[in-house]
């Protein structure tokens, strides 16, 4: 990576209102919060692609960047160049090798124009991608795999859907088991929208496949899971499922504005399922109206499984207008929950992020990302015209479950004082459950202040938390909205992007209790062997000590575990590092503090 971002930790803003606040303006409530806190410590960029194309997902979006163990990371993405028809669209992919990232993509993995592509790790050393084949090929999927990641020839295949209805759409593919040896791919048959017919008596029926040869053969195929059958929803939306594996457990996620939003869990590897209704539709599996108004998810989705199994999701949030059949995309919110919580009722304000008395949600505990006031001057700072994606003020979450099992939410908002002039942008941001997502800790604003200040920033996925660190990919784009699809914005070149965050520090339960504490400038300094820095804790927390260049790289780390109240002392030995000038951060629990150095 090259662009290496280095910002002092000190919080940007701290805002005095409670989190229980609101604030109201024009009809519409912005929830206020403790802090907006500066980037993390460390924030590391690097553009991988360009693409005409600006449609990565109709809804959920697949997972698009792997981090391997040995540090190299995979990528790919919806690419496209040549609009409108887009002859050229498939998968765009690049690697990087743990140094470097490759060239721009400039011809997509398939023979021919692709779409909706998913990439995952294969085997113990390989890597796989699926697409579907552009709708008048009807030719299905087509798979590309090879055994040594970043290098060699892919051997590619196709996967039709069930006789007489070959061209499916829309795969979700996941590996799990020994090595990553085990296959299981969702996908969609095609839709009467789309041209299609119905299936088995749905309407965009889901079809769950299992392969344990890396493709030769599967066991079972192109199958309609009974827990989501025909006999409780008539279909399925586009692009509204998921899958995810972990070892023996696999889960599917999917639901829409006209069903319930359903969680399939498997303990044996795709052998048997369990069905939970995380949401009741208040009017399920039926678009007749009028009805009442009512509160849904908007159909972007995230899961993710912890070390033990457990699933945690979270979604953006809509408003259904019954009588007119259509939602309302200034509601805002990301709603997360996770298996030990009870599930959400069928009462039409269930999911009213806004304090209504029958509302189920509870702030930083079930609603936990939302727009942020970021001048706190208690009014929504917005030109009021948005990029439509069809979602929420706050959507397209991703989640990344750390190596103590709590959930680390990465969304994308509309950023109050960001934009072009005339539409506002939307920004990503971040969010750290800690104590299993019980509770969660201040908002990060993920943009380096420069590079970013106009563009829109959508479509992220994560990559498995992997060392402290979170990788993410999107798209940048300096026009909000799509030209694809939606508000018809023009065609513009859109930069395909990888971020690196570091966030190593561990947060316990009884850290967020900690507010004070202080820390010595190195003495001596400047210095070339030892240096010792002393911390003053008001309370026991975690220490770490980290130490970056003026480029923002991480070239010292101590971690020193929990520590009891006092004065303790880190020792630093500057032999290992060139003469010049570094930065110290060191961390106590949630709380953080920066200071210079020079090594001579």
């Amino acid at each position: 990576m090259k662009r290496a971002i280095f910002i002092i930790l000190a919080a940007t803003l701290c805002f005095t209102i409670s989190a229980q606040d609101k604030i109201i303006f024009q009809n519409k409530e912005i929830h206020s919060t403790t802090s907006v806190n500066s980037l993390p410590p460390y924030f590391d960029e690097e553009d991988i692609g360009m693409t005409m194309w600006d449609l990565q997902t109709n809804a959920s979006m697949p997972d698009r960047i792997h981090a391997f163990d040995d540090g190299t990371i995979g990528v790919t993405f919806f690419f496209g160049m040549n609009y409108s028809s887009f002859p050229d669209r498939g998968t765009a992919y690049n690697y990087y090798d743990g140094t470097n990232w490759g060239p721009f993509p400039s011809v997509s993995l398939e023979p021919s124009k692709a779409g909706s592509s998913c990439y995952t790790s294969w085997g113990e050393t390989g890597e796989m991608n699926v697409a579907h084949l552009y709708s008048s090929l009807g030719e299905g999927l087509i798979f590309n795999r090879r055994e040594i990641k970043g290098t060699g020839e892919w051997t590619e295949w196709s996967f039709p859907g069930p006789e007489g209805f070959e061209d499916v759409l829309w795969p979700r593919l996941t590996t799990s088991g020994t090595n990553n040896s085990t296959i299981h791919l969702l996908c969609s048959t095609k839709p009467v929208a789309n041209g299609g017919s119905t299936y088995l008596g749905q309407d965009g029926a889901l079809l769950y496949s299992r392969s344990t040869d890396g493709g030769e053969t599967w066991d079972p195929q192109n199958i309609v899971l009974p827990e989501i059958d025909s006999s409780f929803y008539s279909g399925f939306e586009p692009e509204q499922f998921l899958i995810k594996a972990r070892e023996n457990t696999v889960a599917i996620l999917t639901g829409g504005d006209w069903m319930d939003l359903v969680l399939l869990k498997s303990n044996d590897s795709g052998e048997s399922w369990i069905k939970t209704i995380v949401w009741e539709h208040p009017f399920p599996d039926s678009s007749a109206f009028p009805t009442d108004t009512f509160y849904c998810p908007d159909g972007s989705y995230c899961l993710e499984l912890e070390s033990e199994g457990k699933a945690h999701i979270a979604f953006g949030i809509d408003l259904l207008m019954g009588d007119m059949g259509w939602w309302l995309p200034v509601v805002d919110g990301i709603v997360y929950w996770n298996e030990d919580r009870p599930t959400f009722s069928d009462d039409v304000n269930a999911l009213n992020p806004y304090g209504h008395p029958d509302s189920e949600l509870e702030i930083d505990y079930s609603l936990v990302g939302w727009t942020q006031d970021l001048n706190n001057n208690g009014i929504w700072d917005v030109l009021g015209e948005f990029g439509n994606y069809y979602s929420g003020v706050s959507s397209m979450p991703q989640l990344v479950i750390d190596d103590s099992d709590d959930p680390i939410l990465i969304y994308t908002s509309i950023t109050e004082t960001y934009h072009n002039g005339m539409q506002d942008y939307r920004h990503l941001w971040l969010r750290q459950g800690y104590n299993h997502g019980n509770n969660w800790l201040d908002f990060v604003h993920l943009y380096d202040g420069l590079s970013s200040l106009f563009e829109e920033h959508v479509f992220p996925s994560v990559s498995s938390y992997h060392d402290g660190h979170i990788y993410v990919v999107y798209q940048a784009d300096i026009e909000p909205g799509m030209a694809v699809r939606g508000d018809l914005d023009p065609y513009s070149q859109n930069t395909i992007r990888v971020i690196d965050i570091y966030w190593p520090v561990r947060i316990e339960e009884n850290d967020y209790c900690l507010k004070g504490f202080s820390v010595s400038q190195n003495s001596p300094n400047p210095f070339s062997q030892y240096a010792l820095i002393n911390i003053n804790l008001s309370g026991a927390c975690n220490l770490m000590l980290t130490i970056t260049d003026l480029a923002g790289k991480i070239v010292y780390g101590s971690n020193e575990g929990l520590l009891s109240s006092g004065l303790h002392t880190i020792r630093i030995n500057g032999s290992y590092l060139n003469p010049g000038i570094y930065f110290y951060t060191v961390y106590a629990g949630e709380n953080r503090v920066t200071k210079k150095m020079m090594i001579r």
